[in-house]
């Protein structure tokens, strides 16, 4: 037997021809592959050390290596081609696999900040509107003038001052209650009678008479401060000058000249007074704090919105006409269930008939306001949503059309 071979090239054996294509290293690093020229033999052979390192496969006696011919060596750790690239691609910015997944969490990510951005911006429109309409004296007393001219209400104001007069210690002390024995307590109860239509005539020509307007406007600006006071106490009407209009009108009656002025500041309670919790006075106190805020919801709105936006992984203007959008559902979603003021201001425990039909009359305004107000934002904000989608589309179309210039250049 005899070998020979070309300087630097592989040894061939002259006896059976074969021919050894990797006798490079004589420490038998990597494998030594002999191919074989016999029918008998396989195509390929893996001799050495390294024999244990290869894996033979059933494609017509192909050989592949399970580990690596050369390792690779960082900051003198070893790490495999598969562990470098992995690290390599993360710098890369990551498999698709990866990528995916960090795609979907900024999708994800950018959708619950654009719905917190809807409802924070609902919610701030919807406070500065209680801030300027019931929070501010003008607002207030602009919102509840109307009732100067609501005859159910003037009827039930009149009857609950007339109730007022007629049950104080005053007139009890000088006519009785009505229902007193004796010819002393006829005398008395003809004098109470004659007395309670005299004042339910006084109280009911000044609540309809043309300076009413101007005493309940005076009657709003107390109520409206004594209600927003933060002292814990029941909330109540003040209704002082509609006592003073009545005395003026009254005059004297049965020789008895009843002097309302010593009765101070009259109240219509609206919680009960001798309860030790007033609940009408805390909901007002928590809408006071509520319109405290629309600024603060305003602007994390708009923070949530362009942070939103900036993040989104897609097409950005589609999906701020599509936010835009919701705010402008959310907003009709609103005036179609206006009556939910009314009925909550139904089911509020008010201790007088009076203060009950003030509730009532002032919720049915407020949610008749609030409707428009959330009404005519619909418009802008819908032209909003459109001018995204137009723009959105714009650059849709400008992509497209570089595309096509560019593979146009190609041909």
């Amino acid at each position: 037997m005899s070998d020979f071979s070309e300087p630097g090239g592989p040894v061939v054996n002259s006896n059976n021809g074969s021919v050894d294509l990797m006798a490079i290293d004589p420490k038998k690093t990597t494998p030594r592959v002999s191919a074989h020229r016999g029918e008998d033999s396989p195509a390929l052979s893996v001799t050495g050390d390294d024999a244990e390192k290869t894996q033979r496969l059933d494609n017509h006696g192909s050989w592949r290596r399970t580990e690596p011919l050369v390792p690779v060596t960082q900051q003198g750790a070893e790490y495999s081609p598969s562990a470098r690239l992995s690290w390599g691609s993360r710098i890369a910015g990551g498999r698709p696999e990866h990528r995916a997944r960090a795609r979907g969490l900024r999708a994800l990510s950018a959708t619950l900040l654009a719905l917190t951005a809807v409802v924070l911006g609902i919610s701030g429109a919807t406070a500065y509107w209680v801030q300027q309409h019931l929070v501010d004296p003008a607002g207030f007393a602009q919102l509840s003038n109307e009732m100067a001219h609501d005859r159910e209400f003037q009827s039930t104001l009149a009857q609950a001052v007339t109730n007022d007069i007629m049950t104080s210690d005053m007139v009890k002390n000088s006519v009785g209650d009505g229902h007193r024995d004796g010819i002393l307590g006829t005398v008395q109860n003809w004098a109470h009678g004659q007395l309670s239509g005299a004042v339910s005539s006084a109280t009911q020509s000044v609540v309809e008479s043309d300076q009413y307007p101007q005493v309940w406007n005076q009657v709003t600006q107390r109520s409206h401060a004594y209600l927003m006071a933060v002292d814990s106490r029941a909330a109540a009407l003040v209704i002082g000058p509609v006592f003073d209009a009545v005395d003026q009108s009254i005059g004297t009656v049965a020789g008895f000249d009843p002097d309302l002025k010593q009765f101070g500041e009259r109240m219509i309670y609206l919680d009960a007074p001798q309860q030790g919790s007033y609940p009408i006075h805390d909901k007002i106190m928590q809408l006071q704090d509520f319109s405290k805020s629309w600024m603060l919801q305003l602007v994390l709105a708009g923070v949530c919105a362009v942070v939103a936006f900036l993040i989104f992984p897609g097409k950005r203007f589609y999906f701020a006409a599509v936010v835009t959008a919701l705010v402008a559902a959310g907003l009709f979603f609103c005036t179609q269930n206006t009556s939910y003021i009314t009925d909550q201001a139904g089911q509020l425990q008010v201790s007088t008939d009076a203060g009950r039909v003030f509730i009532n009359q002032l919720a049915t305004r407020v949610a008749a306001g609030l409707g428009d107000f959330w009404h005519g934002l619909i418009g802008p904000i819908v032209l909003v949503a459109a001018a995204f989608l137009v723009i959105g589309m714009l650059i849709q179309l400008a992509q497209l059309s570089a595309r096509t210039r560019g593979r146009s250049s190609t041909v």
